[in-house]
């Protein structure tokens, strides 16, 4: 080989010496993966095991001593960095909200009807025991003896304080005595016969306007008397009275009021008047 030969071999291989560093770095290979490009500031994003299974000229054993150090292809840990998320800017197919106007609100009311103090019901219906005691008068009205009694009331409130209703009540008002010889028994016999007096009357009534559990209460009216005397003769008597009352109820739940109360009445029967005094004790319904 001539001196000219090895002449142009060395500066051959002098221009490659040189020019390796700008060949590696513009191609990838001979840097590590997770160290920052010098050329771009960045990490890599080409893998240097590509650049490497080519051959280069007068490099050709540095291909595999790269790719075993960057481990195969597989396994390549090069770090890319993800792209940055675009603003989304496709139109909005979601279908627009509907809003349904609001119901219209209710009329005024009228404050007249508004109840004021506690709830006391609207009907009521009681069931009372009687006691009546006669205060004078003329027979057959007057009653002549003292009895027990019962009755029932209906009513039903047309203000919070005033109310309306009726009732209905039996008493016991006439005691006679007969006597006469029984020769069966051998003496005097002595029979008791007893007249009843039904009240049917209609009412009025004014509560005493009060918050707590007892509400007193006024009570006037007036009806029918019908009489069924103690004569078995005498069929009935009817004629007319009137009342006048007090009395208290008590409530005891939401519904039930137990309480009683004080009443006089005048009865008119046959052209007489009686007077008679009257007290109750009633377990009353209320809704």
């Amino acid at each position: 080989m001539t001196t000219a030969t090895h002449r142009s071999h060395l500066l051959l291989g002098l221009s490659l010496w040189v020019a390796w560093p700008d060949l590696a770095q513009a191609r990838g290979v001979g840097q590590p993966a997770d160290e920052p490009s010098p050329a771009t500031g960045g990490f890599s994003s080409t893998p240097s095991t590509a650049a490497s299974s080519e051959p280069t000229p007068g490099g050709p054993e540095t291909a595999p001593a790269a790719e075993s150090a960057l481990g195969p292809k597989s396994h390549d840990t090069t770090r890319v960095h993800p792209p940055e998320a675009s603003p989304d800017t496709s139109p909005d197919t979601r279908p627009d909200r509907v809003s349904a106007p609001l119901p219209p609100p209710p009329p005024h009311a009228d404050p007249s009807t508004i109840r004021r103090g506690p709830w006391r019901g609207v009907g009521w219906v009681g069931f009372r025991a009687t006691m009546t005691v006669p205060l004078g008068g003329e027979l057959p009205a007057k009653g002549d003896v003292a009895a027990s009694g019962g009755g029932v009331e209906m009513g039903w409130r047309i203000r919070n304080l005033i109310g309306v209703g009726g009732g209905l009540s039996r008493t016991t008002h006439q005691r006679s005595e007969t006597q006469y010889h029984d020769p069966v028994v051998g003496g005097t016999v002595t029979e008791y016969a007893y007249g009843f007096l039904t009240y049917l009357d209609l009412m009025s009534r004014l509560y005493v306007p009060l918050d707590g559990r007892v509400q007193p209460y006024i009570d006037v009216g007036g009806g029918v008397a019908w009489l069924e005397p103690s004569d078995p003769e005498v069929l009935a008597i009817i004629g007319g009275q009137g009342k006048a009352g007090i009395g208290l109820d008590a409530w005891i739940a939401r519904n039930l009021t137990f309480g009683g109360g004080l009443t006089y009445r005048i009865t008119s029967l046959d052209g007489a008047v009686g007077h008679s005094a009257h007290g109750h004790l009633q377990f009353g319904i209320h809704w």
